[in-house]
């Protein structure tokens, strides 16, 4: 069986076994030179008592998760505005003023130092749009943000 036939199958079995994970069981997906191996096998409910430490880990990784995200987002807005060159530079004025470095900003000068570019483009994005997914899909919508 070809690699990704398999990884596809692993997930729809993994789909149609999920509601098995809500009741305690765990579904293994294997690969076997014959094909895909499942196991399943009852596992027993925790008796963990959820502690202050429980709740400061869950959030670190919700707020790892968002990271992620938004810098997904930002890889994908700053990609097509400049693909990530400092010395990128928009000749066409905008209200007088053209547009340069990595975030396209308007009267950046692309001589400006990189790190100065990306605070000042993030200062921006979160003035105007709050979030880096926001300015995204601003972009997305409207060719610019």
């Amino acid at each position: 069986m070809k690699p990704y036939i398999r990884e596809t199958l692993g997930v729809i079995l993994l789909l149609l076994f999920g509601s098995l994970l809500c009741y305690g069981a765990v579904v293994t997906i294997g690969s076997h030179t014959n094909g895909m191996i499942i196991e399943t096998s009852r596992v027993q409910p925790s008796t963990h008592t959820w502690t202050k430490t429980d709740s400061l880990a869950h959030a670190h990784d919700q707020v790892i998760k968002n990271a992620e995200a938004q810098f997904t987002c930002l890889s994908n807005l700053w990609g097509k505005e400049s693909a990530w060159e400092p010395k990128a530079h928009n000749p066409i004025k905008v209200m007088g003023k053209t547009a340069g470095g990595i975030p396209q900003l308007l009267g950046m000068s692309p001589s400006t130092p990189p790190t100065e570019q990306i605070e000042r483009g993030l200062s921006y994005i979160y003035f105007r749009y709050g979030t880096i997914c926001l300015a995204w899909k601003h972009f997305q919508r409207y060719s610019w943000y």
